[in-house]
This record gives C-alpha cells, structure tokens and sequence, in this order.
C-alpha cells in the first residue's frame, strides 16, 4: 500500500480531494524535465533545491497493478501520458529533446500526485507528493500539438 503524506491524509479527512499529476523525466545524461497539471514549484528528490513543474496540460492514464499469489508475479499495467507540445513560456517540449523523440525512449520516469498543500517530492516527508509509479519509456509518440 502506497503511504499517504499527513498533509494529503488531512485535505481528504476535510474533504478536500484535488490531487494533480506531476512527472518527472530523467534522461541518460541525468538532465530533468519537470511536468504537471498546474504549474507548481516543489523540491526535489533530494530536497536541495525547488523545482518548476511546468503547466503542459497533463494527463495520467489509470495505473493498475495485481499480484499473482499462486506464481508470486507482480504487475503493473502500462501508464499512458500525455501532454501538450504547445509554447509554453517561449518553448515547446520537443526544445528540449537535442536527439528528437528518440532520447524519450528508455528515460526514467517517476509519476507523483501532489495536492495543493504539498511542497516537495521528497520521500517521507509530512508534506510530500504520493509517487505511484517510476519506470522506463517504452514508447513515444510526437506532434505539435500532443
């Protein structure tokens, strides 16, 4: 079971329930693109320093997972994200891609839901995001609108 930070288990118990996605995208080189639902600033990982999720219209598929007792098999279901490729503040998202869609491809990502009491993705923290997922790009798909 994913543990729920104080300041979200609080807007539930109030009955506040606004939870945005936010990703993270880590490229080979370890450059970071930061995304969400609604432009926030949050702290990194690590809590060293704040960083700019950037409004991209985002959207998170359901994220399913299941376990097999019998075989003791554990799956998650693929995450399908999508985002605007839109000018947004003087660039589009593909600016940052130097290698074009290709350097998505095997990128590590990270999925969290944050609410708007919620300052950093740091771990274990009373005011933190929920990570769900993180895994790898398998497949990427690019328009200028999408």
């Amino acid at each position: 079971m994913i543990p729920i930070p104080e300041n979200i288990a609080l807007e539930f118990e109030n009955n506040i329930s606004t939870l945005n996605p936010f990703i993270v995208i880590t490229f080979k080189n370890e450059d970071r693109v930061t995304i969400g639902k609604v432009p926030k600033y949050m702290g990194n990982t690590d809590g060293t320093e704040l960083e700019y999720y950037e409004d991209r219209d985002l959207s998170v598929s359901a994220i399913k997972e299941s376990i097999d007792l019998r075989d003791h098999k554990y799956q998650i279901s693929n995450a399908t994200i999508s985002f605007s490729n839109y000018y947004s503040d003087g660039s589009r998202f593909s600016d940052f891609l130097e290698d074009g869609v290709h350097e998505l491809v095997n990128s590590k990502i990270e999925i969290y839901y944050a609410s708007l009491s919620t300052y950093t993705i740091q771990s274990n923290l009373s005011d933190s995001a929920i990570k769900v997922y993180h895994g790898k790009i398998n497949d990427c798909k690019m328009d200028e609108k999408k």
